[in-house]
């Protein structure tokens, strides 16, 4: 994984220029979502991103609450400098076993933090990128199922995917995964296994850097 990042420091941009933005996030996992979204912010050229891996603690509920405290410092520090007022706090978790993945996301619409979306895990995201699953699946027999394309890849041994080979196929994947959403819409399970959301703060790290491109 690349050095731990801190939070970069911000130029004075001139009247006309929209300041750019931070992008914190926090992660439940400790090695594959970092190591993912930090070479996904290196390949788009953006320094702006600051990924807390925040492994071991076991609720969603406690990753949206360091996300929530985060996100009301940056806050306070925008009443003294303007220039952090774009800055965004997310949270990154997967269903996996979780008892109160919906509480959790009820927590983050309360506190008005987005996230980031797997079921049941990150590495259906990887997955998309290759190939188009529509069944019911569990975490260990999805990351058996990535290796086939991710060779390298191990859940415990090597955690991280080679994003080389991934990088170019980012297309692939968003379309993949807006369909598993539809599909589950569709069932009547949104958010539903198998599917991801994970594209849309993926999305606002390839803009992030680009004015033209904000929400």
């Amino acid at each position: 994984m690349a050095p731990k990042r801190t939070l970069p420091k911000i130029e004075r941009a001139t009247a006309s220029a929209t300041p750019q933005k931070t992008i914190v996030i926090f992660c439940e996992g400790e090695r594959t979502e970092p190591d993912y979204l930090e070479s996904f912010a290196d390949a788009w050229k953006n320094p702006r991103i600051l990924v807390e891996p925040k492994g071991g603690l076991g609720d969603p509920k406690d990753l949206v609450g360091l996300a929530k405290a985060r996100r009301d410092q940056l806050r306070k520090q925008a009443r003294r400098d303007s220039l952090r007022a774009n800055d965004e706090v997310w949270c990154l978790f997967d269903r996996d076993s979780h008892e109160r993945v919906h509480d959790a996301r009820q927590q983050a619409r309360d506190s008005d933090i987005p996230i980031g979306f797997s079921n049941p895990c990150f590495e259906i995201w990887a997955l998309f990128h290759f190939q188009w699953y529509d069944s019911q699946i569990d975490r260990r027999a999805l990351q058996k199922l990535l290796r086939n394309h991710l060779p390298n890849y191990h859940h415990s041994d090597h955690p991280v995917f080679d994003h080389a080979l991934m990088k170019d196929l980012y297309a692939t994947a968003r379309k993949n995964a807006e369909r598993s959403l539809r599909e589950r819409d569709g069932e009547g399970k949104p958010n539903g296994n198998p599917s991801t959301d994970v594209f849309v703060l993926l999305d606002e790290i390839r803009g992030s850097n680009n004015a033209s491109m904000r929400r």
